[in-house]
């Protein structure tokens, strides 16, 4: 026995050796000869910021375990984990938990620690993640001074609302490419940003961008609209498109990466629920299955299709089951499941009989809207990793959209209710528009069409470069790495698929009632607004609820649209039709337009028509109100109509058609005046009302006089006159009173106007800025007042664009050629810059510092400045006195700017000579004031440098806390408001700042108790009151004064500023002004377009000899004669001749004012302009022409001239 028990233990240590030398012996061999098996690593091959990184790993015809370690390495981050493969279990799996990772390179390393002997890297694409932006307008084509109401809607691929990312911002762009307006610090709901912004009224024209970047790093979503002057057509719209992705062949080599470009990207979501799950295969197998499996060198095959479960998100419905072959026969392969990118799971599958794969993915709720499904696999002696790709289109999930119930036929101007049902706790955006601004396949509405974008960029693009082109989407995918020869793509042929929840996305075809949606639709009134709603539900309760609107006055039909941010199903949109019709009509209405003005004496053939939409004969009542006082109705020949309140017709009008009517109106009296008229039939009736101007006939100029006086306890009474240079017209004068300049300024506002060139508009915008700061402190000021300058801020800065080079710099004159840009004008601007940083236009602080570059640029020598272009207005500066001024600017900056050398210089030139201007506009040894000679006809721009200089040593003593001086304050007051300043110039600005900080010093004045007597003649005297109570408002009286002069009689406390302006036909003025020799020779005449009932209007222009040593260019007006508008495009058109520095129009297009460069002498200049009749007029009055020095205080040259067509 004891020999047996030996042999025995001899015999299992003989065993036991045996089985450790040949365990050693199996490994060593595998380590040193990978002939024995291979490797796959599939993983993504772009890594994102803060977001999950899968990696799968696989070995194929390995007869050994295998261990390995996987890097992941980065600019701040280092995370490695340890995967075992077993011919068991010859897959597995890991997921890799991001932080918020910098940019930089990153890479993927793979180290064989056991078995296989291997090792591979492979750099991965950086992106930070960022989710889709859809951006929404009512319509693409927008009009100047039109309110651009927009929504950016944040969402993630399965179209969830998300929250922007910290760095997100919004702008607009203007058509030169500029930020209009700036987001950066907003509020979503549900991931909705909704606002607004009122367009200029001069702005740059062309195509405009809505922008949305959600962060760093990230391409931005941008949204292209029209902004034009003229009507806008219906059939000019601008849509997104979504470009193809090019697909590149790569070559492949051993021990190599391959990337697979049909992947989809990732989805953001960074719970911890979404997971890497395998599939346990072998988990209750027993020890026989396990001899089986290590006899055969391979997995255990299971009889029962393999099912893959995707741990993200509720369950739906049953497996989608999917079954295929491949070109090539595996004993199994590698399932690795993606959804936009992100590896969800893997599972080994097997084959049947006849090469024929069964998988079963449990596909979840929050899933969409594509699955891919990647094959890897390797025939038995083979040296080639074949690859094979599907991918699942999964339809959404079912869902309830809004419901809305309001009338299909409605009337102008009456209140609705609309019925509105959703989804509790969702956001609902509302949207109702006329239909001709509304197209069913090219419009900025939600649509299905977004969706089938949305689909087609997860194909293979990445959600942060959505909808756009990059050579770096190429890269993106899936990776693999592997040992074998060769990698090669294989068919996957689909034997049957079937999935019980899956149905075909909905996708309208258009119907013949779209076909024919424009055809039949009623009239539309003139001057309508095409946007009726643009508004929002943020928060939805459950059930039905009411939303109350009013239809506007329009004839029309509207398409309301609604799109709704479910919380659990993300954006949803009226499925079977997208929109639902409401037509706004009534059974009787009438249709007219009036022109902008007519004259005195003029009599307007106005066209009226009248509309029945009832299938019945009407006899229609149109009645007339009369204004005797106003205006005189006539008959068709042209004899009064008997004195009454109104005045009827009757007209008869056909089912379903209509019929028309002339009324004949002769204006009586000057002003506005209301037309109303009214179609009366039965029960039904229509009312319209249109106002208009009524001017005084002849050839007139504006004119105005100002008078200022201070009364306090040592004068509290005041008589004094005010003489009028001309004789003014039959509509008298009206004189505007004011206890203090700031409520002068918001009496008398300062519109900007095409017109006005670079210099001028930065003065007006400076103007309201600081009417705008003030009233920010001024509690008796109403809110109103505060948006209305917020309005105009917005609007004055979007005209200034029109100015601005690309260089950051500002030309003096929009015209688009042989214009330079001005280092004096840019610092300007920058100045202004400064200042509207404390707005709510929050000014791209980019703009700012290219315009500082630009200044510096101008300084060759680090030292002074130069300026290398003449700005015609204002007086050529030496470039000591440029430097001084661009150093004010510069040192305003919120930069570290280099600047000693530049002050060392000025200080060492200013030592060298005495210059009371130099000193004063430099501030350090401030001099007293000087009273300047007043001036009738001397050098302009010398004019304007005694009115710095004043307004430069005011602002100097108040720094100083010296005794302003009042004397100073007060000369500068009558040059502001007088005509000296009607320019607005720069060194006007300087002396309004001065009185600004002047107005604003704390003072020990009496409370304002004005009480004002004035008149002309006597018995024509008007008393006012001015108190602390009333100094907001207007006060103005209207006076006759046919001696040319105005008594006042004040008594009281506080200052008083009188403006009285007036109209002056100077071919009435006396006999020496009308012989006085002229300075221009003026020309109109006309000749008929070709092709079209316009005509062009030519007017010519040369100036003498006489008085050129002040002159610097030609200011024209041409007033058109009623009835007649100019075309925009002709007028904008004039900027490109070199002798034209701006154009524009006015009033309705009937009237132009342009500006000329320095004429030469006795030379005729002659401009065309394209002008149309819209109205008849009839005892039509002449069209004006006037000329005049730029800058002169000389009344202008007026030539009236008569048109034929």
């Amino acid at each position: 026995m004891s020999g047996l028990r030996a042999f025995w233990a001899y015999y299992c240590h003989i065993i036991v050796f045996e089985l450790l030398l040949l365990s050693l012996q199996t490994d060593v061999g595998t380590a040193q000869d990978n002939e024995n098996g291979y490797y796959m690593v599939s993983a993504a091959g772009t890594i994102f910021s803060g977001r999950p990184y899968g990696v799968v790993v696989g070995i194929f015809e390995s007869k050994v375990s295998c261990s390995c370690e996987v890097f992941l390495k980065g600019p701040n981050v280092n995370m490695s984990i340890e995967l075992n493969m077993t011919p068991l279990q010859p897959m597995s799996s890991y997921r890799f938990e991001l932080p918020e990772l910098s940019k930089g390179k990153y890479w993927l390393t793979v180290n064989s620690l056991r078995g296989l002997n291997f090792t591979n890297t492979t750099q991965l694409t950086w992106r930070n993640f960022k989710n889709f932006i859809k951006i929404q307008t009512p319509k693409t084509n927008y009009r100047v001074g039109e309110l651009l109401q927009f929504r950016v809607f944040f969402h993630n691929e399965t179209m969830n609302g998300v929250n922007p990312e910290f760095k997100a911002n919004i702008w607009i762009e203007d058509a030169k490419g500029f930020n209009v307006k700036l987001y950066d610090d907003f509020v979503v709901n549900k991931g909705v940003f909704q606002s607004d912004l009122r367009l200029s009224r001069t702005p740059n024209l062309g195509r405009w961008r809505i922008c949305a970047k959600n962060g760093l790093y990230v391409t931005e979503q941008c949204l292209n609209i029209h902004v034009k002057e003229d009507d806008i057509s219906l059939n000019d719209n601008v849509t997104l498109t979504n470009r193809p992705i090019r697909h590149i062949k790569r070559p492949v080599t051993k021990n190599k990466t391959h990337r697979l470009r049909r992947s989809a990207p990732v989805e953001k979501n960074r719970s911890q629920e979404t997971a890497i799950e395998g599939d346990n295969l072998f988990a209750n197998r027993t020890t026989k299955g396990l001899l089986k499996v290590m006899k055969r060198g391979r997995p255990f095959k299971k009889k029962h299709p393999n099912l893959v479960k995707l741990d993200y998100g509720e369950p739906r419905g049953s497996p989608e089951i999917i079954k295929f072959q491949l070109d090539y026969k595996p004993s199994y392969s590698i399932c690795v499941i993606m959804f936009n990118g992100l590896i969800l799971a893997s599972a080994l599958i097997f084959p049947d009989k006849t090469n024929t794969f069964s998988l079963e993915v449990q596909l979840t709720m929050k899933i969409w809207p594509y699955v891919h499904v990647l094959i890897y696999g390797m025939e038995s002696n083979s040296k080639d990793l074949r690859v094979a790709t599907h991918m699942i289109e999964v339809p959404r999930w079912k869902h309830k959209h809004v419901e809305i119930e309001v009338p299909s036929e409605v009337k102008p101007g009456e209140e609705i209710t609309l019925r509105i049902k959703a989804v509790e706790k969702s956001f609902l955006g509302l949207l109702a528009v006329d239909s001709r601004v509304f197209h069913d396949e090219d419009n900025n509405d939600f649509s299905a069409s977004y969706f089938d974008a949305v689909k087609s960029s997860l194909r293979a693009a990445s959600p942060d470069k959505q909808l756009n082109e990059n050579s770096t989407v190429l890269n993106l995918g899936l990776v693999t790495m592997t040992n074998t020869d060769t990698i090669s793509n294989v068919n996957l042929k689909i034997v049957d698929q079937t999935a019980s929840d899956l149905k075909v996305p909905f996708k309208r075809s258009p119907t013949p009632d779209d076909i024919q949606e424009h055809q039949g639709l009623p009239s539309k009134r003139a001057d309508s607004h095409d946007i009726w709603i643009f508004d929002s539900i943020e928060n939805t309760m459950a059930g039905w609820q009411n939303w109350t609107t009013r239809v506007p006055n329009e004839i029309t039909k509207w398409r309301l649209s609604a799109f709704l941010v479910d919380p659990n199903v993300g954006l949803t949109i009226f499925e079977h039709k997208p929109f639902i019709n409401i037509t706004s009509t009534k059974p009787l209405y009438l249709q007219f337009t009036v022109p902008q003005h007519i004259k005195v004496g003029e009599t307007l053939i106005l066209p009226v028509k009248c509309f029945n939409e009832l299938n019945q004969e009407l006899n229609v009542i149109i009645r007339v109100q009369q204004k005797e006082s106003q205006f005189q109705l006539l008959d068709e020949q042209r004899v009064p109509i008997p004195s009454s309140d109104y005045w009827e017709k009757e007209l008869i009008i056909a089912g379903n058609a209509s019929n028309s009517l002339t009324v004949y109106l002769k204006a009586i009296k000057t002003g506005k005046v209301d037309i109303n008229i009214m179609a009366i039939s039965g029960d039904l009736n229509d009312t319209m009302i249109r106002q208009m101007k009524f001017l005084q006939k002849g050839q007139l100029i504006s004119h105005q006089v100002v008078a200022f006086e201070s009364l306090g306890w040592h004068k509290m009474k005041a008589e004094f006159q005010m003489n009028l240079p001309h004789q003014h017209t039959i509509d008298g004068v009206k004189c505007h009173l004011s206890g203090n300049m700031i409520a002068a300024n918001m009496q008398t506002f300062n519109s900007i106007t095409r017109i006005d060139n670079g210099e001028q508009l930065i003065t007006k915008l400076l103007a309201i800025y600081y009417l705008w700061d003030y009233v920010q402190t001024e509690s008796s000021i109403g809110n109103r007042w505060r948006q209305f300058l917020d309005d105009q801020l917005n609007d004055g800065f979007q005209s200034l664009l029109r100015f601005r080079a690309r260089d950051g710099s500002f030309t003096y004159n929009e015209q688009p050629r042989s214009n330079c840009s001005s280092t004096w004008l840019t610092a300007y601007a920058l100045h202004l810059m400064n200042f509207l940083q404390t707005t709510p236009l929050k000014v791209d602080l980019r703009q700012k510092i290219q315009s500082e570059n630009f200044l510096l640029s101008r300084r060759p020598n680090n030292i002074q400045f130069v300026d290398k272009c003449v700005t015609p207005q204002r007086r050529k500066l030496d470039q000591l006195e440029l430097s001084i001024d661009v150093l004010k600017v510069l040192q305003l900056s919120n930069r570290m700017i280099r600047m000693q050398e530049s002050h060392s210089w000025i200080t060492m030139e200013m030592l060298n000579k005495t210059d009371y201007h130099l000193e004063a506009k430099r501030g350090h040894n401030l001099p007293n004031w000087i009273r300047p000679a007043d001036q009738t006809n001397g050098d302009w721009r010398e004019h304007r440098r005694h009115i710095e200089t004043t307004g430069r040593i005011l602002t100097g003593q108040l720094i100083r806390k010296k005794v302003p001086s009042f004397e100073i304050y007060k000369w500068l007051i009558l040059r502001i408001y007088g005509e000296s300043c009607k320019e607005n110039c720069f060194e006007c600005f300087i002396a309004r700042q001065a009185m600004y900080n002047y107005v604003r010093t704390p003072k020990d004045d009496p409370p304002l108790d004005l009480t004002v007597s004035m008149w002309g003649e006597t018995s024509d005297q008007q008393t006012i009151n001015i108190n602390v109570k009333n100094q907001w408002q207007p006060h103005h009286v209207h006076l006759q004064a046919q001696n040319q002069t105005l008594n006042l009689k004040a008594n009281g406390l506080g200052d008083l500023l009188v403006r009285c302006s007036y109209e002056y036909d100077p071919n009435d003025q006396q006999l020496a002004e009308q012989n006085k020799t002229l300075k221009y020779e003026l020309r109109v005449t006309q000749k008929k377009a070709s092709g079209s009932s316009d005509s062009f209007l030519k007017f010519c222009v040369q100036r003498h000899q006489m008085d050129r040593e002040f002159y610097i260019g030609t200011e024209v007006a041409l007033h058109l004669p009623s009835g007649y508008v100019l075309s925009p495009k002709s007028v904008n058109r004039l900027v490109t001749f070199k002798i034209n520095l701006q154009a524009g129009s006015e009033d309705g297009n009937t009237k132009m004012n342009v500006r000329l460069r320095a004429l030469s002498v006795n030379v005729l200049t002659c401009l065309s302009v394209l002008v149309t009749r819209v109205y008849k007029v009839d005892n039509l009055q002449p069209g004006m022409l006037t000329a005049y020095d730029t800058n002169s205080m000389d009344k202008p040259q007026v030539l009236a001239y008569n048109v034929t067509f």
